[in-house]
């Protein structure tokens, strides 16, 4: 049982993390175009 809320949690940590780098790069992008 645990270690399927481990696992859960390091779905979720990854997903998270895959959200902010996808932002990250669409700001950079954006800054690109700008400039």
């Amino acid at each position: 049982h645990s270690l399927s809320n481990i696992i859960t949690i390091y779905f979720y940590k990854i997903k998270y993390n895959l959200i902010k780098l996808m932002k990250l790069q669409v700001r950079i992008d954006q800054i690109s175009l700008i400039n």
